[in-house]
C-alpha cells in the first residue's frame, strides 16, 4: 500500500470537513494552516506539499513553498486558473486531480534525489577511468 502524501491545505479559513474527507478518499493526509503557518511547517517537514486557494498573497506564498522544495498547487474553484503563475507552481481546477499532480511531483523529486545522491558504485568509476584515459 502507498503511503499517504502529507498536503497543507491552505485558505482564507479553515479547510471544511469535506474538503478533508475528499483528500483523504484521495490517499493524502490533509493539514489545515493558514498563511502565515506554512513556511514553518515546510521547515519543520511536516510535509512537501501545499495546495493553496486564492487567499491574499497566494503568488508570494506559492513562490516561496516552491524554493523551500516543496510542490505548490493552487485550487482554483470558480473560473479559469491565471495564465500567469510563479516558476514551479502548478494551478488545478479539479481537486481530483491533485493526488495525480502530487504524486507525479514525488516521483520525479525522488529520481532526481536519487541521481543526485548516489555514489557511483566501482564498475561506474572504472568505466570513467577507462573512458578519460581514452580520451587523453
Amino acid at each position: 500500500m502507498e503511503p499517504t502524501l502529507p498536503v497543507l491545505v491552505v485558505g482564507p479559513e479553515a479547510a471544511t470537513p469535506a474538503l478533508l474527507d475528499l483528500l483523504r478518499a484521495q490517499g493524502l493526509d490533509p493539514r489545515s494552516c493558514g498563511p502565515e503557518d506554512v513556511l514553518g511547517l515546510l521547515a519543520t517537514g511536516v510535509a512537501d506539499a501545499v495546495l493553496a486557494l486564492p487567499v491574499p498573497g497566494w503568488r508570494l506564498l506559492l513562490s516561496r513553498a516552491v524554493t523551500s522544495g516543496a510542490t505548490a498547487v493552487l485550487h482554483v474553484a470558480r473560473g479559469p486558473a491565471p495564465r500567469a503563475l510563479p516558476a514551479g507552481v502548478v494551478a488545478i481546477t479539479r481537486l481530483e486531480d491533485l493526488a495525480a499532480v502530487l504524486r507525479e511531483a514525488r516521483q520525479r523529486r525522488g529520481v532526481e534525489a536519487t541521481s543526485a545522491h548516489v555514489a557511483p558504485t566501482l564498475e561506474q568509476r572504472l568505466a570513467d577511468a577507462e573512458r578519460f584515459s581514452a580520451e587523453v
